[in-house]
């Protein structure tokens, strides 16, 4: 369902971040940009989720990188 909403043109060459990637919708979000973008960012405050989620994108050869973020803290 998700890909049938993105355009493809429209990531491609772009940085993607998705908040709540290392499971569940977040992570479905992030592979379906993945496939489109140049980039995904895989935010999660598990950092460990994150960076196993990223290496199954990277295993895919999409380009991931994990990143530790808590939506809750301003800082």
């Amino acid at each position: 369902m998700i890909d049938s909403i993105l355009d493809e043109s429209e990531f491609r060459g772009q940085v993607c971040v998705v908040t709540g990637a290392a499971r569940g919708i977040g992570a479905a979000i992030a592979e379906s940009l993945a496939r489109r973008a140049g980039t995904v960012i895989v935010a999660d405050l598990n950092l460990d989720g994150a960076t196993k989620r990223a290496e199954f994108f990277r295993g895919k050869g999409y380009d991931a990188h994990p990143w530790q973020l808590d939506v809750s803290d301003p800082d």
